[in-house]
């Protein structure tokens, strides 16, 4: 009976040592197995980046040696290329571009007239450089003839008024004319000299010179010239339109 449950008791414990070292075995197999696919995924990413890299040097180096030029020194010296060394310098070079050149209020000027008319010739484009006193444009009014004819017949009538306000100042300076006679000779000078002088600053503003003005200069005619060198940078108004002093012309 002793001997009976000796032999249970050893084949037991070989049983428990056989199962115990199967379970061990298959723990290693596992933790065998994953280490290995793990080695296995590494060594892939590792063989993936290093293919990478070198694709990439490999263009890279490709680039560089297609953007190399390479010259002959028959072609060097047929281009008359020399060499020299790293110094500063000027280049002129000229860009293209379109776009809008502005200028400061200061220098731009808007034209016109002081008196109205009807629109007769443009003699400028735009974009046209025109100097001080170059013709512009021309209006016509009859009323233009009006004014002109007051400032010859007040200068003529001027003329005679001063030669009788000098006689009179004459006159009653020798107690021979009477001192009313005087001051109506001086009156009337003073104020035929003040209408004329109006008449004058009005031609001037006509772009007409006064002094110059004669019976046969007579114009109906309004000629507008640049006030200043400059360029005509837009226009406005056309031929036969009717120009106001309130119209901006150019």
């Amino acid at each position: 009976m002793f001997k009976y449950l000796m032999d249970m008791k050893y084949r037991i414990a070989n049983t428990l040592t056989v199962k115990s070292a199967v379970s061990r075995f298959k723990n290693n197999q596992r933790i065998g197995f994953v280490s290995t696919f793990f080695g296995v995924l590494f060594l892939m990413l590792l063989l993936f980046s290093c293919s990478s890299g070198g694709d990439e040097a490999a263009a890279d180096a490709q680039d560089s040696t297609a953007a190399d030029i390479v010259l002959s020194r028959q072609q060097f010296d047929g281009a008359n290329m020399e060499l020299a060394t790293f110094k500063d310098t000027t280049f002129h070079q000229f860009i293209k571009a379109n776009g809008f050149v502005d200028v400061p209020a200061k220098n731009r000027m808007v034209l016109g007239s002081y008196y109205g008319g009807k629109v007769s010739e443009i003699q400028v484009i735009t974009g046209q450089r025109v100097n001080k006193g170059d013709l512009l444009y021309v209006i016509d009014n009859p009323e233009f003839l009006d004014m002109q004819q007051a400032y010859l017949e007040t200068a003529s009538q001027l003329r005679n008024l001063t030669s009788l306000y000098e006689r009179q100042k004459t006159l009653v300076g020798e107690n021979v004319a009477s001192q009313k006679d005087f001051l109506q000779a001086e009156a009337d000078y003073k104020t035929a000299s003040a209408k004329l002088s109006a008449l004058g600053q009005k031609l001037k503003l006509m772009q007409i010179d006064p002094e110059k003005l004669t019976a046969e200069s007579l114009s109906a005619q309004l000629k507008i010239r640049a006030p200043m060198s400059a360029s005509v940078s837009r226009i406005m108004v056309t031929r036969g339109q009717w120009l106001t002093p309130e119209t901006e012309a150019m």
